[in-house]
């Protein structure tokens, strides 16, 4: 009998570890973006044109660059070892054209995902975890060569992952780490309890990281933590974008279905309400339009949605386990439970 494949159900969307934003996308001036978003009712309205299937792999992380996009993949085999693996492929690809760039066979089960040049060779970083409980961070090269090597051995599960191009930092139950992109000693940048599901994110000197029903901010260097924003529901999604003018803002989705943002300056922007019975599982900006996606409490009847001035578009609807949503000018991309999606204007 052929082995029957399976990919994992790990994503444990009504708990609310769900929603990483694996990049902090460089994004273009925010200005003209309403003041508070609260006091105008949004347009609705529904997408002009279909998504299409990328691959039909099940991402647990997705990472775009510039012409590429980069995902983990978790397959449970019945017959044979389970199997975690990261991919490839152009943003333009279809079913088929993957490349398998790096892959680990037994009990793992592969997490978060960047990439960074070293020396002249761009690596990509996956966290790997055993048993749920013992983590690496293993380095391999996008090209597919070379040796795999671990940078980081925890004894702790590692929740998310962000560079900035030099070091590393990610966090455990006991706080936020970093080390330099080749390995060698591991510093605390935040000491803390229950830090599991924390969600990170990078803007230029500082580091900023979601735990609860707050957004805290503290220098990658490690001190004082100061306090960003506090929200009315916990919050579920994070994503933090800066312009090429170098003004930070910070986006971010609660257990409500609230979708908001603010900066350093001015009030707090609403692009979605709370949603009886729904909560946001990601949430991106592109340059342009704030992406999101929205889930039942079960994690069923997902939606992707986008919010441009004042109309939310809904991309794509009826949905198992919408995330990871990310894009740019040309093209919306997220995971669900039956592929890798993209959607074009």
């Amino acid at each position: 009998m052929a082995a029957i494949q399976r990919s994992l159900k790990r994503w444990r969307f009504s708990s609310g570890t769900v929603g990483l934003t694996i990049a902090c996308a460089i994004s273009l001036s925010v200005a003209g973006q309403p003041a508070s978003a609260e006091s105008r009712t949004p347009t609705l309205s529904a997408a002009a044109s279909e998504a299409s299937v990328v691959s039909r792999t099940e991402p647990s992380a997705l990472l775009q660059s510039t012409g590429n996009l980069y995902w983990v993949v978790n397959t449970e085999n019945e017959f044979s070892p389970n199997s975690s693996s990261v991919y490839r492929t152009a943003k333009t690809g279809r079913p088929g054209t993957e490349r398998l760039l790096y892959r680990e066979k037994g009990l793992h089960y592969f997490g978060a995902l960047v990439y960074a040049k070293v020396g002249g060779i761009w690596f990509g970083y996956v966290v790997a975890r055993q048993n749920m409980t013992n983590s690496r961070i293993v380095r391999f090269q996008l090209d597919g060569g070379g040796l795999p090597k671990t940078i980081v051995a925890s004894a702790n599960p590692i929740r998310d992952l962000k560079t900035d191009g030099a070091s590393l930092f990610w966090a455990d139950k006991n706080g936020i780490r970093a080390t330099a992109l080749i390995g060698g000693p591991t510093r605390t940048v935040v000491q803390g309890q229950d830090f599991n599901r924390v969600r990170l994110g990078l803007a230029g000197s500082r580091l900023f990281y979601a735990v609860g029903r707050q957004v805290r901010f503290v220098p990658k260097a490690g001190g004082i933590t100061t306090s960003f924003i506090t929200t009315p529901t916990e919050i579920t999604a994070l994503h933090v974008a800066v312009s090429p003018f170098g003004t930070t803002r910070v986006y971010w989705g609660e257990r409500s279905g609230i979708v908001a943002s603010k900066g350093f300056f001015g009030l707090t922007s609403i692009w979605q309400g709370a949603q009886t019975g729904r909560y946001t599982t990601s949430v991106s900006f592109d340059g342009a339009r704030v992406l999101w996606t929205d889930c039942g409490t079960n994690g069923l009847e997902c939606a992707v949605r986008f919010r441009l001035g004042n109309a939310t578009t809904t991309i794509a609807k009826s949905l198992y386990f919408a995330r990871e949503v990310q894009g740019d000018s040309l093209r919306t991309f997220w995971a669900d439970n039956d592929g890798l999606k993209r959607y074009t204007y």
